[in-house]
């Protein structure tokens, strides 16, 4: 006597054993409070910002002045010049590519988005959420024991904690890891990864210096609320948190954010274009940046946007974003 096939409709006993791996829908009340909380705070922080207000703790910060922020730059001749050798590099980076364009390369890992765009909003939400609670119960009990934490600290606090937020949450909770866009790139496409990179930072530099350029002959001027803070060069522990909260941790995780999650998830339903648009406006406006700051984000956003497109790897956007963070800390040192 024959045996019969399993019934299309019974499931196999290892997989009603098999425990389910779909992620839990995120409670909604959480992500309503969240969002007025993080509007809230960067509401807040703006205002601050705008005031001239010390979050540290320390007396407030003098009144900004038209002349601060070319005041800076003249502080540093060198940076100037090395600004200007980025600028004409990443050019010429660029004009390769443009010749190179009907070349064959090897063609960009497609990289997986499993998460729908209500459940990214949400997580991402979280993640911030989190990371401002923390911070905050952190600075109240450092408070406590007279000992508040500058601005530097509690950046650097914000960035370390979301990025840990953002890896549980966001990518650890489909399965995924945050690292699959940092690796080595395929064979044969380790030279279009270095001129797409120095592409990337020359176009993202040239881009600022030219909107920067066109609002000097407009007359306007970016405000020193737009500025970091001055930072003095004797205090090696100011200028190591200043290093690590301003320029590696923010390149590190608002790319993995606004390019890895968002551009990747945007650009299964929209164009690439419209993708890199989307995101480059979801990059600036947190920042909360007067007109002429908002224009240079949205403008580095579209960059890296590109470049990750492009090469399916983060190492250009990460190294385009901490080159210019790493030049207005320059900027900023005393």
């Amino acid at each position: 006597m024959g045996t019969e096939p399993d019934s299309p409709i019974s499931p196999a006993p290892e997989a009603a054993l098999a425990p389910d791996r779909s992620p839990r829908p995120f409670a909604r009340w959480l992500t309503i409070v969240g969002t007025l909380a993080v509007a809230g705070v960067f509401a807040a922080g703006i205002w601050v910002k705008g005031a001239g207000i010390d979050v540290g703790g320390g007396p407030p910060s003098p009144a900004p002045t038209k002349a601060e922020p070319q005041a800076r730059a003249q502080r540093h001749p060198f940076l100037q010049v090395v600004d200007g050798a980025a600028v004409a590099i990443g050019l010429a980076g660029a004009g390769v590519l443009l010749a190179r364009r009907r070349r064959p390369r090897p063609a960009p890992p497609e990289l997986p988005a499993p998460w729908p765009r209500g459940d990214l909003y949400a997580a991402t939400v979280r993640c911030l959420l989190w990371s401002f609670a923390v911070v905050v119960a952190i600075g109240v009990v450092m408070g406590v024991f007279k000992r508040p934490l500058g601005a530097e600290a509690l950046t650097l606090l914000v960035y370390a904690i979301g990025w840990g937020w953002m890896v549980r949450l966001v990518f650890k909770r489909w399965g995924l890891s945050w690292r699959d866009s940092l690796v080595r790139p395929p064979a044969g496409a380790g030279a279009d990864l270095v001129i797409t990179t120095l592409a990337a930072i020359g176009l993202c530099r040239a881009g600022s210096v030219g909107i920067g350029l066109l609002a000097w002959l407009t007359g306007s001027r970016i405000p020193a609320a737009d500025l970091p803070p001055p930072i003095d060069a004797a205090s090696r522990i100011d200028l190591a948190l200043a290093v690590a909260g301003s320029v590696i941790m923010p390149a590190l995780v608002e790319e993995l954010l606004f390019r890895r999650a968002i551009f990747t998830r945007l650009r299964r339903s929209l164009t690439p274009g419209r993708a890199a648009l989307a995101s480059a406006l979801l990059f600036a406006l947190p920042h909360g940046y007067a007109p002429i700051g908002l224009a240079m984000m949205i403008w580095i956003g579209l960059c890296t946007a590109w470049a990750f497109h492009r090469t399916g790897s983060l190492w250009p956007c990460v190294a385009a974003h901490a080159f210019g963070n790493a030049m207005a800390i320059w900027a900023s040192v005393t």
